[in-house]
């Protein structure tokens, strides 16, 4: 019985052999904190992004040479950016839980206790706390963690802003059935690695699953407090044109939020104001309030 796949979305560099250094590294490293007698009950997926589908071959057959004895699977997710790789995971996968990683997500300890912990609470939703090895600090979603519940009846769209403003990465465990009840769940692929926007897809795919356990009458759910993830978070690293996408992909998720443009709009110079202070001396003020104002009226005339 499969509890937890791990499921990580890469876009392949030109090089194969660079495609194949990487993937490699990161199974090392699973295969470092998962201990044997767990294989059967952990699957690891890439869904791998390339344009040039003899690339995914030549870095597929590779790996599955090197992991002969690793139960890892490779499917081919086109070229249209990652939040298409990790739908691919979630139609894909076999686990009861699905953790979405990036590439240059690496486990620090152990996920035995973790394993343990989710066959214990069937619940749509967790949170891992992450390691930034560039800003070295502990990334928060919803504040600190602990607590180790959340109340999902105090969800609002006060919240919302709170996880669209967040830009630490977010870890993301789900439930598989609770996907499965809910098919619309997914992540938006404009946003994400690959695409215009190249950030937030976690971000809107989050506030999407809040509305889908409010919906369900979900009363809470639970954190995992266990610092077990280490992740290279890039995005501080933005500047000039892909600084100006990562903005207004923030106006983008909160438009995205709730389909009502009136109960969004109001939140829309707050969070223009918080962005424009943060990057002005990157962008200036005007340039980054009119980048959130962009991707707002961008991602409202789509709903």
């Amino acid at each position: 019985m499969t509890i937890l796949t791990l499921g990580v979305s890469y876009l392949l560099p030109h090089a194969a052999c660079a495609g194949v250094d990487n993937i490699v590294a990161q199974i090392k490293n699973f295969h470092s904190y998962i201990k044997r007698g767990n294989y059967i009950n952990v699957e690891i997926i890439y869904s791998l992004q390339s344009d040039s589908f003899d690339t995914y071959i030549d870095v597929r057959s590779k790996i599955l040479a090197y992991a002969s004895n690793i139960p890892v699977s490779l499917y081919y997710a086109g070229t249209q950016g990652v939040a298409i790789s990790r739908n691919t995971v979630i139609t894909s996968s076999e686990g009861d839980y699905r953790w979405f990683l990036d590439i240059d997500c690496r486990l620090a300890e152990s996920i035995d206790s973790f394993l343990d912990y989710i066959s214990f609470y069937r619940e749509p939703l967790l949170y891992l706390s992450t390691v930034n090895i560039i800003r070295a600090n502990i990334s928060k979603v919803l504040g600190d963690m602990p607590p180790t519940i959340y109340r999902v009846s105090i969800y609002s769209l006060p919240d919302i802003l709170r996880i669209v403003a967040n830009a630490a990465t977010y870890n993301i465990v789900t439930s598989s059935k609770f996907l499965a009840d809910n098919p619309y769940l997914r992540f938006d692929p404009k946003l994400g690695l690959g695409t215009y926007y190249h950030q937030s897809d976690e971000a809107l795919f989050l506030i999407y699953f809040f509305k889908a356990m409010l919906k369900a009458r979900v009363a809470s759910f639970h954190s995992y407090s266990l610092a077990s993830l280490v992740a290279e978070s890039k995005s501080h690293l933005a500047s000039g044109r892909a600084l100006i996408a990562s903005l207004e992909s923030k106006g983008y998720v909160l438009a995205k939020s709730h389909s009502s443009f009136f109960i969004t709009l109001p939140f829309l110079p707050f969070l223009s104001i918080l962005f424009a202070f943060k990057f002005r001396k990157i962008l200036g003020l005007t340039l980054s309030i009119k980048s959130v104002v962009k991707g707002y009226f961008v991602g409202a005339s789509s709903l």
